[in-house]
């Protein structure tokens, strides 16, 4: 006699937590909540927007525009504007970043009111406060490069008491 065989369900669990995650374009729906996680890197070229909360506490290289809708929380993680063509387009919506590079060339245009809160490394590229920003830094950021080929080209407010950097300059020339 033949015994029929059981039926067998196997579950595979795939957990996958990469390294380093590289896409076109990257759109967070509204309701949607998005996590890299410290140890990780997302590298976007074209635009990042963000209409749900985003939270970083590893890695974020933009290469593209940066649209923030909604909600980005910026944790223990590291930011980086890094766009190589003429203009980078970052509207941020008045929120906080941790540590901020400037890099890649050509200008970084703030279209609101950003908060550095621990440090702006000035690599290369020229950060540029429209529609009437400003580029805030917190009382115990950490100011590193600038040059005149990265500064920032508009209002600059420094919170706290004694010597402060500004890296400002007029477009050409950096101004210390």
């Amino acid at each position: 006699a033949m015994r029929n065989p059981k039926p067998c369900f196997y579950t595979l669990i795939f957990f996958i937590a990469p390294l380093f995650a590289l896409g076109q374009s990257f759109y967070i729906n509204p309701g949607t909540t998005v996590f890299v996680q410290s140890g990780s890197a997302l590298s976007v070229r074209d635009s990042l927007v963000n209409n749900g909360t985003l939270t970083n506490n590893g890695s974020l290289v933009m290469g593209g525009v940066w649209l923030n809708n909604g909600t980005y929380v910026p944790g223990e993680g590291r930011i980086t504007f890094n766009s190589t063509s003429g203009e980078q387009i970052i509207n941020h919506n008045a929120q906080a970043f941790s540590w901020l590079t400037i890099d890649g060339s050509g200008i970084k245009k703030f279209l609101a009111d950003i908060v550095v809160e621990r440090e702006l490394i000035l690599t290369n590229g020229i950060m540029v406060a429209e529609n009437n920003s400003k580029i805030i830094f917190d009382e115990s950021v950490v100011i590193t490069g600038g040059s005149d080929q990265s500064h920032v080209q508009g209002a600059v407010q420094h919170s706290g008491s004694g010597n402060k950097l500004f890296p400002i300059g007029n477009g050409t020339t950096y101004l210390p």
